[in-house]
Parts: C-alpha cells; sequence; structure tokens
C-alpha cells in the first residue's frame, strides 16, 4: 500500500517537474518569436533608412554642392550586422534631425521634402521598433537568470542576447503620448 502511495508521490513530481520545463520553454520560445520578429523589422528599416539617407545626401549635394552626410555612401549592408549598421546609421541622427527640422528649405528642393518626411517616418518607426526589440530583450535575458527558467535555459543552451545601445529617450518619450 505504502509502495503505491510513494510512486504516486514520485510520479506527480515528475509530471510537475516536466509541466514546469514546457511552461518554460514555451515562454523561451515566445520571447524568441518576438525577438527574431523585431530584430528583422530592424533589419528592413535600418536598410531603408541608409537608402534614404543616401538619396537626401544626393539631394543636399544637388542644391549646395556640399557633402552633407560624409561616408553614407561607404556603408555596405553586406559586411555589418544590424548592431553595426544602426551604430554607423546613428552618427548621422543629428544632421538628419536638423534638416528636416530647421534647413529644409535651405539644403533641398521643394520636390524633395516627401523624402524627408518619408525618413523622419522611418526614422520614428525604426526607434519604435528598437524599443521594442530592446525591452524583450531584456526580459529574456532576465528570464535567463532567474529560478526555474535558469535551469531550461541551461539545458536548452540559451544565451543572453544583445541589446541596441544609444537610443535617444527623448524620442521613445514622443512615441509614448
Amino acid at each position: 500500500m505504502w509502495i503505491y502511495i510513494l510512486l504516486a508521490i514520485i510520479l506527480i513530481i515528475v509530471l510537475s517537474f516536466i509541466s514546469l520545463f514546457i511552461i518554460c520553454k514555451l515562454k523561451f520560445d515566445n520571447s524568441i518569436i518576438r525577438i527574431d520578429e523585431a530584430l528583422g523589422q530592424v533589419t528592413e528599416l535600418l536598410e531603408k533608412k541608409l537608402v534614404l539617407l543616401q538619396k537626401v545626401n544626393k539631394a543636399v549635394k544637388k542644391k549646395t554642392k556640399e557633402d552633407f552626410l560624409p561616408d553614407v555612401e561607404n556603408i555596405k549592408l553586406d559586411e555589418l550586422d544590424v548592431f553595426q549598421i544602426n551604430s554607423e546609421i546613428a552618427k548621422y541622427d543629428t544632421d538628419i534631425t536638423e534638416l528636416i527640422d530647421y534647413n529644409r528649405e535651405e539644403k533641398v528642393d521643394s520636390k524633395d521634402f516627401k523624402l524627408l518626411d518619408e525618413l523622419n517616418k522611418v526614422n520614428i518607426d525604426c526607434a519604435a521598433v528598437i524599443k521594442y526589440y530592446n525591452e524583450n530583450v531584456l526580459k529574456y535575458n532576465d528570464l535567463l537568470h532567474s529560478f526555474p527558467y535558469s535551469m531550461t535555459a541551461k539545458l536548452r543552451h540559451h544565451k543572453e542576447k544583445k541589446i541596441f545601445e544609444n537610443q535617444k529617450e527623448e524620442i521613445f518619450e514622443i512615441l509614448k503620448k
């Protein structure tokens, strides 16, 4: 009789651990899906932003004869990862913001205003998706170090994921409104 009770208790414990493992696995899988989707969107937006930056540079050169965004033509998408591309493109954010907000009439023809508006929209979209990505990566990385998820993470060889650095907080505040 006692043997059956002991076996039942062991079975309940084993099933509890299996259920816990499955729940943890699903939580990680869900996080990874959100992170991968966001990273794909960031990649697309950064590629679009780079193309727009190159077009804006040509438009400014055409009107002012100055190289507005030096080296923007030298950014090679196939040689850099998405984090490096973001860092390279971020170097031009201040100049672009100034152009969009203050100097558009001086630097580009009126027919290119639509190009600046599109670049501004891509900037806002990119900032929002990077914020979403970073939030999900932080949650994922927290799971890696919390019990019982840390056990599942070790069994499944999960590693910490990288976040995008140097994102302007004021952009995120604007997006919250």
